[in-house]
């Protein structure tokens, strides 16, 4: 799905600076809730410092 808009954006519509756009949001709407999780594991997996 993701890979059909970008590249209609990009070859289809001509629209390099919407397709770029588009595809700048869809790779943070990816990382972003992966590094959240990473974060959330490690932050879980680590011995707490005082006990």
């Amino acid at each position: 799905m993701m890979g059909r808009i970008m590249w209609t954006e990009f070859f289809s519509n001509s629209d390099w600076p919407m397709a770029a756009a588009v595809t700048c949001v869809m790779v943070l709407l990816l990382i972003v809730p992966l590094v959240l999780f990473q974060y959330s594991q490690v932050r879980h997996l680590q011995p707490e410092k005082g006990a």
